[in-house]
């Protein structure tokens, strides 16, 4: 006898192997007879009513606490690989400062990952710099790496053992090592990936680098110039990028080729702030040409940052009247040709206003008025800066001359010497 009619998404069961379960598809007379479609095991199968029969699933709904759901978001955001939030917390062996990982959040936020990193000396820009490679490795967008660097940093291999505490393991790319990258480059259309993870030496960027040359045999050597486009690296990090800031050296021009094609790249610099804007166009062109293309444009971008500045200082001070002072230095930003453009349309401008309005004692939002006025900042995307002053007494260093007791041995041997005496 015919069973009951079976109504499309209803979950059935085999009835010679209730083990097997699937959901009614689609249905279709032969015959006579009706003929059921089921799709289990990824793909699609007949049967008649007689063969199947219906099947209650367990409910897995269940009820949740406010504090569970959070849970349950805050997982998923870790899982996205796409997510703002960090994927690689506490990696290295090492104790962090909650300052070091301001550059790998504005790595992972920014719509292009491009970053100059200006702190003062001794802050970590070493440490931030790897936090960065972990962070993208830990997305699975960092698989080839260079590390451009001054020779005296190779050669101590500064660059290789603070790696090693993350567990990297770069190669020194010497001469021969360069050449041999260059022609697996031309030949195979990619970085051998035997040297996938390397540091580069800023002795190495000259002009046979670049234009190639002749060699000691028949054979000519390449250079960057005969790679169209350049190398792909996932990550270039160039330190002490204060050594490119001239437009007409070798270096430049090396590092312009071996960074347009990269994905990510992380410039290091204690000083770029400190010199003339032009060697800090140089680097912020270098990093973003799309966003700064001209001089002009980044005079423009620049000139309001100067009252910004003066606005963040009289937050940061909170001295009587610091809400007139940033007002006016707000305004003084504002009534610039870029804070005319562009600025006056930002709806964190409003939000500062509102701050401001708020009780001069209150903490939390002066706070907050110093983080809106810092990423106002027209390079706050691409350029990040932390000063020694700005985190208290972290890096400073405190030498002391601690007593140690002499072992019977080393008091032996003391006793000795000023015996001989």
């Amino acid at each position: 006898m015919e069973k009951a009619d079976f109504a499309l998404g209803t979950p059935v069961r085999l009835v010679a192997r209730p083990e097997v379960i699937g959901i009614v598809s689609g249905s279709q007379d032969l015959a006579g007879v009706r003929r059921y479609d089921v799709f289990h095991d990824n793909a699609m199968h007949g049967y008649y009513a007689s063969q199947i029969e219906p099947v209650t699933l367990a409910s897995k709904s269940k009820n949740i606490s406010a504090t569970e759901l959070r849970t349950g978001l805050t997982s998923e955001l870790l899982r996205d690989k796409n997510t703002g939030y960090l994927h690689a917390r506490n990696v290295g062996r090492i104790d962090y400062e909650p300052y070091q990982y301001r550059p790998v959040l504005k790595i992972v936020q920014a719509e292009r990952p491009r970053i100059l990193v200006a702190d003062d000396v001794g802050v970590g820009k070493t440490i931030e710099a790897c936090l960065v490679l972990k962070e993208l490795q830990a997305r699975q967008r960092a698989h080839t790496v260079l590390v451009i660097c001054p020779k005296p940093l190779v050669v101590d291999e500064k660059w290789r053992n603070e790696l090693k505490r993350f567990d990297e393991d770069f190669v020194h790319l010497d001469s021969s090592g360069l050449r041999f990258c260059l022609e697996e480059t031309l030949r195979e259309g990619e970085w051998p990936s035997r040297f996938a993870k390397s540091i580069l030496p800023y002795s190495l960027l000259d002009e046979r680098l670049l234009v190639g040359g002749n060699g000691n045999g028949a054979a000519r050597r390449i250079g960057l110039v005969d790679l169209a486009p350049g190398p792909h690296f996932d990550l270039v990090i160039v330190d002490e990028a204060h050594h490119i800031r001239n437009r007409s050296t070798f270096a430049y021009q090396n590092v312009q080729r071996l960074t347009e094609s990269a994905d990510a790249v992380v410039l290091l610099s204690a000083t770029p702030l400190q010199t003339d804007s032009q060697d800090l166009f140089t680097l912020v062109n270098l990093l973003r040409d799309d966003l700064v293309p001209t001089e002009h444009d980044f005079a423009q971008m620049l000139e309001p940052n100067h009252f910004l500045y003066e606005a963040v200082e009289a937050a940061r001070a909170g001295q009587d009247e610091w809400q007139d002072d940033v007002h006016r230095a707000l305004h003084g930003a504002l009534n610039t040709a870029w804070g005319a453009l562009v600025m006056k349309e930002d709806p964190r401008v409003k939000l500062v206003g509102d701050l401001l309005s708020c009780e001069a004692s209150d903490a939390r939002a002066r706070i907050r008025v110093v983080r809106t006025l810092e990423d106002l900042n027209t390079f706050s995307s691409i350029v990040t800066r932390t000063r020694r002053r700005d985190i208290g007494t972290f890096t400073t260093r405190k030498p002391s001359a601690p007593l140690v007791r002499f072992t019977p041995a080393q008091k032996d041997v003391y006793d000795a010497v000023l015996e001989l005496g």
